[in-house]
């Protein structure tokens, strides 16, 4: 087993810090936590990166692009558009 860190994963699938942190919240990217790092193994990545291929015949395996995440503002913010404005 290999982990790699979320900088490290950032450097392989070339996303956001912010991007990487969505996956792995919402489950879509498997994570370990270990004290208080969050580490990515290499085989659960490369299991992600297979199953996101263009032409794979499953449901949303174009690698995300142009997919539109919806988030809930952070308490004490509202939002406006697609901006989050602090109260």
């Amino acid at each position: 087993m290999n982990l790699l860190t979320l900088t490290e994963t950032q450097g392989r699938l070339r996303l956001g810090k912010v991007r990487i942190w969505q996956l792995t919240a919402s489950g879509e990217l498997p994570s370990v936590k270990i004290g208080k790092r969050r580490l990515i193994d290499e085989a659960d990545l490369a299991r992600f990166i297979d199953a996101h291929r263009e032409g794979n015949g499953e449901v949303g395996g174009n690698s995300g692009a142009g997919e539109v995440i919806e988030t809930s503002p952070a308490p004490g913010r509202r939002a406006i558009g697609s901006r989050h404005v602090q109260r």
